[in-house]
């Protein structure tokens, strides 16, 4: 359900919280498990992926290569920052079915 007492359902803020962010649904999600960001890392062809996700994409293909575009890495991939702060900061559930403060939204 949306927040009724704020007026505004949860895809008028997923559709905020996009246009906010400069973001689409596709930046939102992992490409491999296609829920929200857990833990996300990014590879050096600045693809990011879920942490848990790489590393099981890559105990079935060692050559650690990138789940999308195929190039190899390696180095260990960082933490992905930015990713991490925005959804600890608004995101609650996959952005699939968002659900955002509204008062940030405000």
């Amino acid at each position: 359900m949306g927040d009724e007492s704020s007026g505004l359902h949860n895809s008028e803020i997923k559709h905020k919280f996009l246009k906010i962010y400069d973001l689409s649904e596709e930046d939102l999600c992992c490409p491999v498990c296609q829920e929200v960001f857990r833990d996300p890392v990014l590879l050096s062809c600045s693809h990011s992926f879920c942490k848990d996700c790489l590393k099981r994409w890559w105990r079935e293909r060692p050559t650690h290569e990138c789940p999308v575009c195929k190039k190899r890495s390696v180095y260990e991939p960082p933490l992905n920052r930015a990713l991490k702060n925005l959804y600890d900061d608004d995101v609650k559930v996959c952005p699939l079915k968002v659900s955002v403060s509204v008062q940030q939204m405000s």
